[in-house]
C-alpha cells in the first residue's frame, strides 16, 4: 500500500515543485531592478596632455610627431591674428602660432588677448605650401604672409576650451557671469 501512495503523489509533487520554481523566478523578476552597466566613452583620437615647458623641450628636440594629437592647458593668448589665428608665449618668451582648423573656425569660436584656453590639436612645420593655402583661402590677409612665415611650427587646433575666471562665475559655479552682476547671462 505504501508503494501505491508514493506513486500517486509523484505527479502532484512534480507539478508543485515546478510551480514553486516558476513562482520564485517570477518573484525575482518582479522585485529585481534592471542592471545598468556604465560604459566609459573613449575618445576616438585621444590627446596627449603636455605642460608648456615639456612641450617646448619636445619641440626644440624634434620629438613632436605630427600624427600625435596634443593637449596644452592653461595657455594665455598673447596676440590675435585675424579670426583663425592666435599666438601664445613659450617659456623662453618666443611666440608660438595656433591656427583653428576648418571645423573649429566654422563653430565661431573666438579668443581675445589675455584669454586662458585649453587647446587640442596637432603640431605641424610651417611650409610655403601651408602659407599658400592660407593666403589663397583668404585666411590670412595679403601683406602679412611674412609675419606668419617667421613661425617655424604651428598647432592646428581642433578643440579649444575657454577658461572662465572664478570672479565671473555664479554662485553655483556652472554659469558664466560675463558682466559680473551676479546673474547668469
Amino acid at each position: 500500500m505504501a508503494q501505491k501512495t508514493s506513486g500517486s503523489l509523484t505527479p502532484f509533487l512534480a507539478v508543485l515543485a515546478f510551480l514553486a520554481t516558476a513562482g520564485l523566478f517570477y518573484a525575482l523578476f518582479v522585485i529585481s531592478e534592471p542592471t545598468e552597466i556604465a560604459v566609459a566613452e573613449e575618445d576616438e583620437d585621444p590627446a596627449l596632455p603636455l605642460q608648456l615647458n615639456v612641450f617646448q623641450i619636445e619641440l626644440e628636440e624634434g620629438r613632436i610627431d605630427a600624427e600625435q594629437r596634443l593637449e596644452l592647458s592653461g595657455i594665455i593668448v598673447d596676440g590675435v591674428l585675424g579670426a583663425r589665428f592666435f599666438t601664445f608665449q613659450l617659456g623662453d618668451q618666443s611666440e608660438f602660432l595656433v591656427a583653428f582648423d576648418d571645423d573649429l573656425a566654422a563653430s565661431g569660436v573666438q579668443v581675445e588677448s589675455s584669454d586662458v584656453v585649453d587647446i587640442r590639436g596637432r603640431v605641424h612645420e610651417m611650409t610655403e605650401e601651408t602659407l599658400d593655402q592660407w593666403e589663397a583661402g583668404g585666411q590670412i590677409p595679403q601683406g602679412v604672409r611674412d609675419q606668419f612665415a617667421e613661425f617655424q611650427w604651428y598647432m592646428s587646433a581642433d578643440e579649444l576650451d575657454l577658461q572662465v575666471p572664478d570672479e565671473l562665475m555664479d554662485d553655483d559655479d556652472s554659469d558664466p557671469d560675463a558682466d559680473g552682476d551676479g546673474e547668469a547671462d
